[in-house]
């Protein structure tokens, strides 16, 4: 499928509308945003949304608030739709660190759609991604947040695509040599 965001098009690949699979890692649903650079701008599916607000952001007390939003989004089928709106959503993908993602809604045959982060995101932020880092497959992904550099781990999808889990409130990474992976990023940052 193919949406435009303010006639810049985002490009996925031709999943139909089964947009469930690009939250699959190895046989299992994780909540998280894919990372995709070539996104043109931050959008979520009004399902994927919803989903995410009653399985993760419920159990730690957070929700997700919807402001109006004058975007338009035009499916494969050429037909243009209104945004539902603009979406704050709570996320915890580094641990300790409040974040929200702000995405604009997309809704009918995209609502299923997962929330792709586009590279101002990714430039904001001074992204540096290590692509298939970790012998399954899994990427590296440094992220500038308040002049501090963090790690965290971007898990291969079984579609192929990098997915950032999102549900890591307050949670320590499980991986116990994280410190390796300081080390090796500021020898070559």
């Amino acid at each position: 499928s193919i949406y435009k965001a303010k006639n810049n098009p985002i490009f996925m690949h031709n999943f139909g509308t089964d947009f469930q699979n690009m939250h699959m890692v190895r046989g299992r649903k994780v909540h998280g945003i894919i990372f995709d650079p070539g996104a043109a701008g931050c959008v979520i599916g009004t399902d994927t949304a919803s989903q995410y607000e009653r399985n993760v952001l419920t159990a730690v007390g957070m929700k997700i608030s919807v402001k109006p939003s004058s975007a338009t989004m035009t499916g494969i089928n050429g037909v243009s739709d209104r945004s539902p709106g603009t979406a704050s959503i709570p996320v915890g993908i580094i641990p300790n660190v409040a974040m929200s993602f702000e995405a604009d809604l997309i809704g009918g045959s995209g609502s299923q759609c997962p929330g792709l982060l586009p590279n101002t995101t990714n430039r904001y932020f001074r992204m540096i991604q290590f692509a298939s880092y970790f012998n399954n497959g899994d990427g590296l992904l440094a992220i500038h947040v308040e002049n501090k550099r963090h790690l965290v781990r971007m898990m291969l999808t079984d579609t192929g695509h990098y997915l950032l889990p999102c549900d890591n409130f307050g949670k320590q990474s499980d991986d116990n040599t994280m410190s390796k992976h300081v080390l090796m990023v500021d020898s070559v940052v």
